[in-house]
């Protein structure tokens, strides 16, 4: 599969793994809340899930990453974090 993720996208997506929230994800990429979340379901629908929990299941099940893995800030070199329950900032 081919991913194409812009900089903002590939960030929210490896910020989503690392359990930043879509708010916190907002506020460092200088956008509101509901764009993190228009990002995400784009990015989910890529990897064929509904929702943050069945997306950081996928990927740590399947240790899968985009192909462009350079691109990912510094802050995201540590271990991905496995699921936990949903929240209602999920959806």
């Amino acid at each position: 599969c081919e991913y194409d993720f812009s900089q903002r996208e590939l960030y929210a997506l490896y910020a989503v793994l690392f359990g930043k929230t879509y708010s916190q994800i907002g506020e460092t990429l200088f956008c509101s809340t509901s764009t993190v979340k228009q990002m995400m379901r784009k990015i989910y629908q890529q990897f064929g899930v509904s929702d943050r929990y069945h997306f950081i299941d996928l990927v740590s099940q399947y240790k899968i990453v985009p192909p462009d893995w350079y691109r990912v800030p510094e802050e995201f070199s540590g271990e991905i974090l496995l699921p936990k329950e949903k929240s209602p900032e999920d959806e």
